[in-house]
């Protein structure tokens, strides 16, 4: 049975949890640049909260009648429980606060933090535009994805942002245009002390180790129709007349004939016998379509099986990231959940022993769940 120990004396989850979010504030790479929310009520895996759809507004000739105000909001399933436990032997419990914090809390910390980023930037699968980049990456590549976004009427409010690969970064930053003083003035000498490309281009760009990878699907007959009626709204669609063998992956891309939005696949799907299939779509379904409209299909990377890395140039509001307040009342331990109001971030630390082994436990976890709010208002950059 677990005992408790005097807090204080060498362990307080108190300051060790507020040191943690105070981490994460500054080590978040995507996580920083999205939409974010909390539910302050205790909550578990799988639980469902709800967050407030940032409002988009058009100007109307004055003057005019007040419109209510009727927010929208989206659900959030909270799936994402991730952490990390230790135990501790007598030589780690002589050490100072602030060496633990150093030694342990920080690596563990990181963790989370690289775990967060890493099940936001999964969210490229729900995005529908794309811009393959050159070999290697020109600044013709960010001036596309500026387009895509300009066209598909994302504000430019300084809240938009390029997540670059590792590989994309290095190229971008061996042009002049980026990293000299001919080619950028004082900022191109900037990037050659510090190594960030700053803002360009109206993207706030970042390097992100957690960009994905992404692997095409099999097909290589990318052309079907429509099957029976698929309402607006929908947010799957019936595909007939499609190759009998071959695969479309989660991420892979396609577009209706006379239809301008083009949609994401966001299931996995494997041709059924006769060409049928259905597959889901982000965004949802823009307008009505009928049987025997022409869809084609994008594997996204070039050809069947084709990994590429997915960079992504997306606004603030299409991604959000929603925190759940983990329980701080457990019997027999001493824990605290360390949440900001701020930045809606909220982590939990705990400490504990087992009597019977005098085995000395530490642990640091968090509860989130991620979402793709708007998919027009990000475009992928594919290297």
């Amino acid at each position: 049975m677990p005992n408790t120990l005097t807090a204080g004396l060498w362990y307080d989850p108190y300051i060790y949890a507020n040191e943690m979010l105070d981490y994460l504030k500054r080590n978040l790479g995507m996580a920083q640049r999205v939409h974010r929310g909390f539910d302050k009520a205790p909550n578990e895996r799988g639980s469902v909260i709800q967050l407030r759809r940032p409002e988009v507004y058009s100007a109307e000739s004055m003057p005019a009648a007040a419109a209510d105000v009727v927010p929208e909001y989206v659900n959030v399933t909270l799936d994402q429980w991730w952490g990390k436990t230790i135990t501790l032997s007598d030589k780690e419990l002589a050490f100072s606060k602030q060496t633990v914090f150093d030694d342990y809390i920080q690596p563990m910390a990181y963790a989370i933090a690289n775990k967060i980023d890493q099940t936001l930037a999964l969210l490229y699968k729900d995005v529908p535009w794309t811009v393959v980049n050159s070999s290697p990456c020109a600044v013709a590549d960010l001036t596309a994805a500026q387009r895509v976004l300009f066209a598909t009427g994302v504000p430019e409010d300084g809240n938009r942002h390029l997540m670059l690969s590792g590989v994309q970064r290095e190229e971008l930053l061996n042009l002049a245009a980026f990293s000299q003083f001919q080619g950028a003035g004082a900022a191109g000498v900037d990037t050659q002390f510090n190594g960030s490309l700053g803002t360009k281009y109206t993207f706030e760009t970042f390097a992100n180790q957690n960009v994905q990878a992404h692997t095409a699907g099999t097909a290589t007959d990318l052309a079907g129709t429509m099957s029976g009626t698929n309402a607006k709204g929908a947010t799957s669609i019936n595909i007939a007349a499609y190759e009998a063998s071959g695969t479309i992956k989660a991420g892979d891309t396609l577009v209706i004939a006379g239809n301008t939005q083009q949609y994401a696949c966001t299931t996995a799907t494997a041709t059924a016998s006769g060409g049928a299939i259905t597959v889901g779509i982000s965004p949802p379904l823009a307008a009505a379509a009928s049987s025997n409209e022409v869809v084609t299909v994008t594997l996204v990377g070039g050809s069947a099986s084709t990994t590429s890395e997915q960079g992504l140039a997306f606004h603030k509001n299409a991604f959000a990231l929603a925190f759940g307040v983990l329980p701080d009342n457990i019997p027999g331990i001493e824990v605290f959940t360390a949440t900001d109001p701020v930045t809606r971030l909220s982590i939990r630390a705990r400490y504990f022993a087992v009597g019977l082994t005098a085995q000395q436990y530490l642990s640091v976890d968090a509860l989130w769940g991620v979402k793709t709010l708007n998919p027009n208002m990000a475009c992928r950059l594919v290297n």
